[in-house]
Protein backbone atom coordinates (compact mmCIF):
# COMPACT_ATOMS: atom_id res chain seq x y z
CA UNK A 1 0.00 0.00 0.00
CA UNK A 2 1.05 3.40 -0.87
CA UNK A 3 -0.23 6.72 0.30
CA UNK A 4 1.17 10.19 -1.06
CA UNK A 5 1.08 13.30 -0.79
CA UNK A 6 1.36 15.74 -3.89
CA UNK A 7 1.73 19.39 -2.99
CA UNK A 8 0.27 21.76 -6.17
CA UNK A 9 0.09 25.27 -7.06
CA UNK A 10 -3.43 26.67 -5.05
CA UNK A 11 -4.20 28.17 -8.80
CA UNK A 12 -3.99 24.44 -10.42
CA UNK A 13 -7.70 23.60 -11.36
CA UNK A 14 -9.24 20.50 -9.87
CA UNK A 15 -9.65 18.72 -13.25
CA UNK A 16 -5.86 19.23 -13.53
CA UNK A 17 -5.42 18.09 -9.95
CA UNK A 18 -7.37 15.01 -10.68
CA UNK A 19 -5.44 14.22 -13.81
CA UNK A 20 -1.90 14.88 -11.87
CA UNK A 21 -3.29 12.10 -9.43
CA UNK A 22 -4.42 9.40 -11.76
CA UNK A 23 -1.42 9.54 -13.90
CA UNK A 24 0.78 9.05 -10.82
CA UNK A 25 -1.70 6.41 -9.64
CA UNK A 26 -1.47 4.76 -12.77
CA UNK A 27 2.46 4.62 -12.93
CA UNK A 28 2.75 3.50 -9.71
CA UNK A 29 0.42 0.72 -10.14
CA UNK A 30 1.59 -0.26 -13.72
CA UNK A 31 5.40 -0.03 -12.83
CA UNK A 32 5.16 -1.61 -9.70
CA UNK A 33 3.54 -5.13 -9.96
CA UNK A 34 3.85 -5.97 -5.95
CA UNK A 35 1.95 -2.84 -4.68
CA UNK A 36 -2.06 -3.51 -4.42
CA UNK A 37 -3.21 0.13 -3.31
CA UNK A 38 -2.13 3.62 -3.72
CA UNK A 39 -4.03 6.06 -2.28
CA UNK A 40 -2.67 10.23 -3.86
CA UNK A 41 -4.20 13.42 -2.04
CA UNK A 42 -3.70 16.58 -3.97
CA UNK A 43 -3.26 20.04 -1.48
CA UNK A 44 -2.85 23.46 -2.78
CA UNK A 45 0.27 25.01 -1.17
CA UNK A 46 1.88 28.03 -0.88
CA UNK A 47 5.54 27.59 -0.95
CA UNK A 48 7.55 29.97 0.92
CA UNK A 49 10.43 29.81 -0.50
CA UNK A 50 11.40 32.18 -3.66
CA UNK A 51 14.65 31.01 -6.25
CA UNK A 52 16.35 34.29 -7.44
CA UNK A 53 19.43 34.28 -10.16
CA UNK A 54 21.81 35.72 -9.08
CA UNK A 55 24.81 37.52 -11.52
CA UNK A 56 28.01 36.99 -10.27
CA UNK A 57 31.88 36.97 -10.90
CA UNK A 58 32.93 33.70 -9.83
CA UNK A 59 31.71 30.39 -8.04
CA UNK A 60 32.66 30.93 -4.80
CA UNK A 61 29.24 30.06 -3.21
CA UNK A 62 27.48 32.10 -1.01
CA UNK A 63 30.36 34.04 -0.90
CA UNK A 64 30.17 34.62 -4.63
CA UNK A 65 30.88 38.18 -5.70
CA UNK A 66 27.62 40.21 -7.31
CA UNK A 67 27.44 41.42 -10.85
CA UNK A 68 25.49 44.65 -11.47
CA UNK A 69 25.06 43.70 -14.71
CA UNK A 70 22.95 40.63 -15.17
CA UNK A 71 23.31 40.15 -19.11
CA UNK A 72 27.41 40.92 -18.62
CA UNK A 73 28.26 38.40 -15.93
CA UNK A 74 30.25 35.38 -16.61
CA UNK A 75 28.18 33.01 -14.09
CA UNK A 76 24.93 32.72 -12.03
CA UNK A 77 24.20 31.41 -9.08
CA UNK A 78 20.42 29.54 -8.75
CA UNK A 79 19.79 30.33 -4.56
CA UNK A 80 16.96 29.21 -2.78
CA UNK A 81 15.31 32.03 -0.59
CA UNK A 82 13.10 29.97 2.23
CA UNK A 83 11.75 31.39 5.75
CA UNK A 84 14.34 29.69 7.72
CA UNK A 85 17.49 29.40 5.45
CA UNK A 86 19.40 30.13 2.33
CA UNK A 87 20.42 27.37 0.09
CA UNK A 88 22.02 27.46 -3.50
CA UNK A 89 20.13 25.34 -5.81
CA UNK A 90 22.74 25.51 -9.05
CA UNK A 91 25.18 27.37 -10.87
CA UNK A 92 25.01 28.03 -14.54
CA UNK A 93 27.61 29.57 -16.68
CA UNK A 94 26.70 32.24 -19.22
CA UNK A 95 26.98 31.08 -22.31
CA UNK A 96 25.68 34.21 -23.81
CA UNK A 97 28.06 36.14 -22.32
CA UNK A 98 29.32 37.57 -25.65
CA UNK A 99 26.16 38.22 -27.49
CA UNK A 100 25.62 41.63 -28.76
CA UNK A 101 21.76 41.87 -27.42
CA UNK A 102 19.25 40.45 -25.21
CA UNK A 103 22.05 38.10 -23.59
CA UNK A 104 19.97 38.34 -19.93
CA UNK A 105 16.57 37.83 -21.60
CA UNK A 106 18.69 34.96 -23.12
CA UNK A 107 19.95 33.64 -19.89
CA UNK A 108 16.94 33.89 -17.88
CA UNK A 109 14.83 31.88 -20.83
CA UNK A 110 17.93 29.28 -20.91
CA UNK A 111 17.71 28.74 -17.04
CA UNK A 112 13.93 28.07 -16.65
CA UNK A 113 13.73 26.48 -20.08
CA UNK A 114 11.19 28.05 -21.84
Amino acid sequence: MVECKIATSPSLSLYKAHELADTAEDFIMINYKHIESVFIHVEPSRDKTVSAIVPVKDINGLDSIVLGHFGRAPYFIIVRLGTDNTEIEDFYYNEFLHETKHAGIKVIKSVIKI
